[in-house]
C-alpha cells in the first residue's frame, strides 16, 4: 500500500507544499521515507496527486506535487451520522471506524439521556481530536474526502435543519432498517447509552422521522453507528 498523506486546503498554494513540523516528523520518522521518495497525498476535497518528498535537513522539507492521480466530484447521497456524544474512547473508535465506511459528517448530539458533562473548551478540544482521527482514517482506507466533524447540537435543532436528507432514528422496538438500493442523501440519529428519552422520540415522530432497528440484539452505542453504516453500504452495493 501506498503512503498517503493530507494536506491541507490552506497548504495548497502551489505545487510546491511547505511541510509543518508535525507532517515532516511523520514522512522522514515515522515512515523513514528518504528525500525523492515518491508518495500520494490528497486535500481531502476529491483530489489526489503524485507526489516527490524533498527534506532540505531535519527541520525543513516540501513535496512536489507532480500529477493527479485520482479526482472524485461530491457525492450525491452523502451520509451524516448524528450521534449522541459518547463517554471515554467510545467516541474515538465511532470516528475512525465511521470514516472508514464512508461516512460524510459526523453531527454530535447533546441527547437528554447522555452522561458526558461538557463545556466550551472541552467541546473545542475534542472536535480537534476527533477531526485529526478522521484525518488519519480518511488516509488509511484511501478516502479522497475527510468527513467533517460538526459541533454539538440538540436532537430538536437537527430534525429542525434535516434539509433533503432522509432521516432514521435507531431505536429498540422499530421495524429493520431498511435504506432500499438506491443511494439518497440520509442521515442516521443514534443515541447514547442509555437510548432515547420518551420527549426525544415523539419530537421525531411529530417531525415524521422513521424509527429503525437493528434486530433483537441489543448493541452498544458505539456498535450500533457502525453496523448501519455496513447495512447502509450493503444496501448501497458499497457505492460511495
Amino acid at each position: 500500500m501506498s503512503q498517503r498523506l493530507y494536506l491541507r486546503p490552506e497548504q495548497m498554494t502551489s505545487s510546491r507544499i511547505e511541510l509543518d513540523r508535525d507532517q515532516l516528523h511523520y514522512l522522514s520518522r515515522v515512515l523513514r521515507l528518504k528525500s525523492n521518495a515518491i508518495l500520494t497525498c490528497f486535500n481531502g476535497q476529491g483530489i489526489e496527486w503524485q507526489a516527490r518528498f524533498v527534506q532540505l535537513d531535519a527541520r525543513t522539507g516540501s513535496l512536489e506535487l507532480e500529477n493527479v492521480l485520482r479526482e472524485e466530484p461530491p457525492t450525491h447521497a452523502p451520509v451524516t451520522l448524528a450521534i449522541s456524544w459518547l463517554k471515554g474512547a467510545a467516541m474515538d473508535t465511532v470516528v475512525q471506524k465511521s470514516t472508514e465506511l464512508g461516512v460524510s459528517r459526523l453531527q454530535v448530539l447533546h441527547s437528554e439521556r447522555s452522561n458526558v458533562t461538557v463545556d466550551a473548551r472541552r467541546t473545542s478540544n475534542k472536535l480537534r481530536h476527533w477531526q485529526q482521527i478522521a484525518v488519519s482514517a480518511s488516509e488509511q482506507s484511501n478516502r479522497l474526502y475527510v468527513p467533517e466533524i460538526l459541533p454539538p447540537i440538540s436532537v430538536s435543532e437537527l430534525l429542525a435543519s434535516s434539509g433533503d436528507s432522509r432521516q432514521v432514528m435507531l431505536d429498540l422496538d422499530a421495524a429493520l432498517l431498511d435504506v432500499g438500493a438506491l443511494p439518497q442523501p440520509l442521515t442516521l440519529l443514534i443515541g447514547p447509552e442509555g437510548g432515547w428519552s420518551d420527549s426525544e422520540r415523539q419530537l421525531a415522530e411529530s417531525h415524521g422521522i422513521q424509527r429503525a432497528s437493528l434486530g433483537e440484539l441489543t448493541l452498544r452505542a458505539e456498535t450500533t453507528p457502525l453496523v448501519a453504516l455496513a447495512v447502509v453500504r450493503h444496501s448501497w452495493g458499497w457505492q460511495h
